[in-house]
């Protein structure tokens, strides 16, 4: 619903959106997502942080603990921020 979102950050309806996938993709140059001071687009590159990989080992060694543990897959991690 681009032109929905759209919308919205022109009439103020919502204060910001951050990109990281826009529809369509790549965004065209014209697309007016690159005109809006509300609207943060990047390159695909907002989902990793520095420590990203490091976390994800941390939780992937901790869940593996926790099924020798319990033999449960329940309440395992799956989030890394």
């Amino acid at each position: 619903e681009t032109d929905a979102l759209v919308g919205a950050l022109r009439r103020n309806k919502l204060g910001a959106a951050a990109l990281d996938v826009t529809d369509p993709e790549p965004l065209p140059e014209d697309h007016e997502l690159w005109t809006l001071g509300n609207a943060y687009i990047t390159p695909h590159n907002s989902g990793h942080t520095p420590r990203y990989w490091e976390r994800v080992a941390d939780i992937l060694a901790r869940n593996l603990d926790r099924v020798a543990e319990t033999g449960s897959y329940d309440d395992l991690e799956n989030q890394v921020a």
